[in-house]
């Protein structure tokens, strides 16, 4: 080869690596060549958490051959429609912006299972109590002038029967910490095993689970409370209920002074004064140390921290409420609107609006969702919106939803529907 030929491939290859290397520079270092506008601009990244994990990821419409969790880099800054797909759920979608030079977040998006609901029964349901592993769930039905109470299997369907007895409207179902019991809690009481053996217990006064032991049970009685081994069949009596109990060693007190109500921590002697509240007639709807709710007049919300200077945190109009202990939040409706509220910083953040009227309200265990019921559907609502708008889903639809319960660990939602005929239906929302 000429040596004219040799230089000119040399220079050339000089040349071609200082035109190649800023372009490979800049864009190691993120930035990318726009055409439009003839300009290098600096990309940004979008990372991505789902439950469950290993979910697929579109990016306008085309798939990023990535699953979650997931980092995608050089995204040229704009807005871009996300959307997550895993077989057997209902996928998740939204639009975020791409800013430059920034990472965007999405995190811990949970994606909901496309279940069809199973039919439990078509009994009238009165009453239910899910079992703490959900391998059981145990309900009451009202045939005329009998209550019978029933357990259910729901991973088979079998059912079995407990026992009848003369009608008990305000019956309640209880399961001990662990499962092991059941406490049929009405004008008479019953206690059974969870193999529906009946355990002979007195029917006065009233009967309370230990909260962390299974085997123990309280009875409050006129003249102290009874203690009760499961296991041992012992009967002891102790001074006061040893549950754990958010206002231990207090007794607080809601008094009507005639001008307004006041609550009072009373000891023997004296009070002290906690808050001073409207005049009106209260009811206290939960309490989780050191907050206090209270309903007011039926339709009026109070949220107090008691250990605060000022202890009223919210004054809202509601009917419908839960609280959530684990970030200790409150989610609350007037019937059409929805409200969540932080204790920690004060926050309150709309929801939703809907035209019908809303039943029920249930956070899920994790604090970052709700469930929200109107008389026709079941949807579930992100606390906050990760996307430029907030995700939410209808989880199901039906005539006629009324009651509905959550299992502990938010898994399953169990509710009744009354049209066009009465049925408990179970929705599995996530394994």
């Amino acid at each position: 080869m000429k040596r004219i030929w040799r230089e000119f491939i040399f220079w050339g290859f000089v040349g071609l690596f200082f035109i190649l290397a800023p372009y490979i520079l800049l864009n190691t270092a993120g930035y990318r060549y726009q055409f439009g506008s003839a300009r290098f601009i600096r990309t940004g990244v979008l990372s991505i958490s789902a439950s469950p994990r290993s979910v697929a990821v579109f990016l306008n419409g085309d798939s990023a051959d990535e699953n979650t969790p997931a980092v995608l880099k050089n995204l040229i800054p704009g807005t871009y429609a996300v959307e997550l797909v895993r077989d057997e759920h209902h996928p998740w979608r939204g639009e975020v912006d791409i800013i430059q030079g920034e990472t965007t977040f999405l995190n811990n998006i949970m994606l909901f299972l496309a279940d069809t609901p199973d039919l439990i029964t078509q009994e009238a349901i009165q009453e239910i109590a899910i079992h703490p592993n959900e391998e059981l769930i145990a309900y009451s039905i009202n045939i005329g002038a009998i209550t019978q109470i029933w357990l259910q299997a729901p991973s088979t369907g079998e059912t079995t029967f407990i026992h009848e007895q003369s009608l008990d409207t305000n019956l309640m179902l209880h399961w001990s910490a662990e499962g092991g019991y059941l406490l049929v809690d009405g004008e008479q009481n019953y206690l059974y095993t969870k193999n529906v053996q009946e355990i002979q217990i007195s029917d006065r006064g009233e009967w309370e689970f230990d909260q962390t032991q299974d085997h123990l049970v309280y009875q409050n009685i006129d003249d102290g409370v009874n203690k009760l081994n499961l296991e041992t069949e012992d009967v002891s009596s102790i001074e006061a209920l040893v549950l754990p109990s958010p206002f231990e060693g207090s007794n607080l007190q809601l008094v009507d002074n005639g001008h307004n109500v006041e609550i009072r921590d009373v000891n023997k002697d004296d009070y002290a004064l906690i808050a001073i509240l409207p005049a009106g007639h209260y009811e206290l709807l939960k309490e989780d140390a050191p907050y206090l709710l209270l309903s007011r007049n039926s339709h009026e919300l109070l949220l107090l921290n008691l250990e605060a200077e000022q202890p009223k945190l919210l004054e809202a109009s509601g009917t419908l409420w839960d609280w959530q202990s684990k970030t200790r939040e409150l989610v609350y409706s007037d019937g059409h609107e929805v409200t969540t509220f932080e204790t920690e910083n004060g926050h309150s953040e709309f929801i939703t609006r809907q035209s019908e009227s809303i039943t029920s309200l249930h956070w899920l265990p994790e604090g970052e969702h709700i469930l929200v019921t109107t008389e026709t559907n079941l949807s579930v609502f992100e606390q906050f919106a990760q996307a430029k708008q907030r995700f939410s889903l209808v989880l199901a639809e039906h005539l006629a939803i009324s009651t509905v319960w959550l299992s502990d660990n938010g898994n399953d939602a169990y509710y009744l529907v009354e049209e066009p005929t009465i049925a408990l239906m179970r929705l599995e929302l996530r394994k």
